[in-house]
């Protein structure tokens, strides 16, 4: 079965996104990480425990932001874990400083139900080419 993390603080935005992958039929793990801090704990103690096959990472956390753990994950040059960004920012410099960081995906939180429902069928091509 495949791995998910999902690093997001927002009770809402996890909801919506469990439902997400439930509507597009992903059967996957979800691990979901509300804080920014035990985010970059887990990453930096990666190696004794299997690594998720994507990391959806919120930008906005709190005790350590999104930047700062999507710079520690490229920092373990021993890990190649995909990973989508998942934001309410759509800010053009950060979406290239971003993709310079081999981020996949750069997803702007859709404000309407059935456009969040979408990242579902997203998340279940991405899951399906880390498998391939």
């Amino acid at each position: 079965m495949k791995h998910v993390m999902l690093i997001e603080d927002n009770p809402a935005d996890v909801f919506l996104m469990r439902e997400a992958l439930s509507g597009a039929d992903v059967e996957c793990e979800l691990t979901v990480i509300q804080d920014g801090q035990e985010a970059l704990n887990r990453i930096r103690g990666w190696g004794s425990e299997p690594l998720p096959d994507l990391v959806l990472l919120d930008l906005n956390l709190p005790t350590v932001g999104g930047m700062e753990i999507l710079k520690a994950l490229r920092a373990r040059t021993d890990l190649d874990v995909p990973v989508a960004v998942l934001t309410s920012s759509d800010a053009p410099g950060e979406k290239e400083w971003i993709s310079r960081l081999g981020v996949r995906h750069y997803i702007v939180k859709p404000m309407r139900l059935k456009e969040f429902m979408k990242i579902g069928e997203l998340i279940k091509e991405e899951l399906q080419l880390a498998h391939a």
